[in-house]
């Protein structure tokens, strides 16, 4: 399938967003905030083919990051991540979009195909527990 006017990068960012929009309890952003309020979630850019299968089409691929608050008033970091990571249920990322596969129309498809990072970062100055989930989304 091939979308009949080729979107923008920020055009999937924001598709993204809203694709993670419908995930309860998710706060994301179309791009890495300065300073995010948990959980949250954004797409960052990893890499990207131009007319991929000589069609004109480009395949993207972000990786998700989730982050979740740990520490004092964040309890249980480990499973409140572990359900949005999850293949599936009503919190997880890769069904929210099975669901939506075009993000709205905006995008020929897009699939989440599997994870990459885990473990403890730092944010604005506070200690989240992170995973990235990769993206791939064909224009």
């Amino acid at each position: 399938m091939t979308v009949a006017t080729e979107p923008t990068l920020e055009d999937i960012q924001v598709a993204i967003k809203t694709c993670l929009d419908t995930v309860s309890d998710l706060r994301a952003a179309a791009e890495e905030p300065a300073n995010p309020a948990f959980p949250a979630a954004y797409p960052r850019l990893v890499d990207w083919t131009y007319d991929d299968t000589f069609d004109g089409t480009t395949t993207w691929h972000f990786d998700v990051w989730v982050l979740v608050g740990v520490g004092p008033g964040f309890p249980g970091g480990q499973k409140w991540l572990n359900r949005y990571l999850a293949p599936a249920g009503p919190d997880s990322i890769k069904e929210a979009f099975d669901r939506d596969p075009s993000l709205g129309g905006v995008v020929a498809s897009a699939r989440a195909t599997g994870g990459g990072q885990y473990g403890q970062v730092e944010t604005a100055g506070y200690k989240a527990l992170a995973a990235s989930i990769r993206i791939e989304v064909l224009t």
